[in-house]
């Protein structure tokens, strides 16, 4: 073998280290496109799957700093118009001034300047009005877009990790998240069928006051033009009301039923007001109200209000739901709620206070939380408006059972969607 020289180790151990370079260059290289690859998997399915696409929001933003931008201009002109206008009202008063110190002064004169006066001032009046206007659309938009794309994303992030590990092993969870305000949602097995459970009690209910309140205001109506006619009077004759919250139930040994709610506690001979009775039904879920209230009033206004919703699985069985479902009844229950409808108030306090509030409520700190549960075999299910200036839904649907692991595996998803919604608002 020949003997190499000096220079020719030194090539070769330079060829070597080059190769071992290069080798743990294209080794670093794999692995940093497979990280990278995984992260753009994660991103995609991130956007994909939550609905908030960057694209959409850089489209949002471009748009309302289009707006802001013609808002701008249009104050700018506003501006002009009004130093204008002050400007001929300034010349105006000096003329009116100059006419009063003139020996030859006329009524007709004075009178054309006192009315041009005026009418310059009412048009600087609106002027002003229309200038405060503008200056609250720049204010609006200024709010308006604020979301920290990058923050949802790592909240996003821990969000699906709890999905892919809940609390039971193999359970089935479904997730439906939508801001009402701007429409933004996300969206997880939206689509699975449930049992409806105890979740069947909100569009019961809701239907039946929507029916008692119209009818409420039919009769009130009524009576203002026949007391217009007739003057003052105790009620409106012959008026006979269908959806009559105001009567009242005999709780009786014979109604008595086993189980979870409050009435059952009640001494026999006890008597609770229809209102009365939805309000233990939407708290407690009180079997004794369900069955007065089912037997009384049926279950045709629920039916037709599940279709006129646009429901997809209840429509058909109210038995079976989707969270999507669930969302829907939401809805219309807090717009009902936050109306003037005569039993709104009735509504919206009773699903505050319900009382199986572990799953959703606990994770929403500093909020009033509108919301109903239902629970059954193959179903724990939370559904909830978070209420404030920016309200949004949030529908938690399983095949889990009830106990305190699972109940804080539910608070901290509530928490995690909580914040992902603030982070449209900072």
């Amino acid at each position: 073998m020949k003997n190499l020289t000096v220079h020719e180790k030194a090539a070769y151990s330079l060829t070597a280290a080059m190769a071992a370079l290069f080798l743990a260059t294209a080794i670093l290289a794999g692995a940093l496109m497979g990280m990278l690859g995984d992260t753009e998997k994660e991103y995609s399915n991130y956007r994909t799957n939550s609905e908030i696409e960057l694209s959409d929001l850089e489209k949002k933003k471009n748009e309302l700093n289009a707006k802001l931008s013609d808002i701008n201009n249009r104050i700018e002109l506003a501006e002009k118009s009004k130093s204008e206008l002050e400007a001929k009202i300034w010349q105006t008063e000096t003329e009116l001034n100059e006419l009063k110190n003139s020996i030859g002064s006329s009524d007709q004169t004075y009178k054309k300047l006192n009315a041009q006066l005026s009418e310059l001032e009412a048009e600087l009046k609106a002027k002003e009005a229309e200038i405060a206007v503008l200056n609250n659309q720049v204010s609006e938009i200024t709010r308006s877009y604020g979301a920290d794309i990058n923050k949802q994303y790592e909240i996003l992030k821990q969000i699906y990790t709890l999905l892919e590990n809940p609390a039971v092993k193999g359970a089935k969870i479904s997730l439906y998240y939508e801001d009402l305000n701007r429409g933004y949602t996300l969206k997880i097995n939206e689509s699975a069928k449930y049992p409806s459970a105890g979740c069947l009690r909100t569009p019961f209910a809701l239907s039946v006051f929507i029916a008692a309140s119209n009818e409420m205001a039919d009769y009130e109506k009524k009576l203002a033009e026949y007391e217009a006619t007739h003057g003052t009077s105790d009620g409106l004759p012959s008026y006979k009301f269908k959806y009559d919250l105001s009567r009242m139930f005999t709780y009786t040994e014979d109604k008595a039923v086993s189980g979870t709610g409050i009435i059952k506690d009640s001494e026999f001979g006890t008597e609770f007001s229809h209102k009365e009775l939805f309000e233990a039904y939407l708290k407690y879920g009180d079997p004794v109200a369900e069955n007065e209230l089912t037997k009384v009033y049926g279950t045709s206004l629920r039916k037709n209000f599940l279709s006129n919703i646009g429901t997809v699985a209840m429509k058909t069985d109210p038995s079976q739901a989707t969270a999507t479902d669930l969302a829907l009844v939401m809805k219309q229950a807090y717009a009902f709620c936050e109306s003037d409808a005569y039993y709104a108030p009735v509504m919206k306090d009773s699903m505050l206070k319900g009382v199986h509030n572990v799953m959703i409520t606990p994770g929403i700190v500093g909020r009033d939380v509108i919301h109903g549960s239902g629970w059954a075999d193959g179903a724990y299910h939370d559904m909830a408006v978070v209420d404030g200036d920016h309200p949004y839904v949030l529908v938690f649907m399983s095949d889990m059972t009830s106990n305190d692991t699972v109940n804080k595996y539910i608070n901290k998803l509530a928490s995690l969607i909580n914040e992902l919604h603030n982070a449209f608002y900072q």
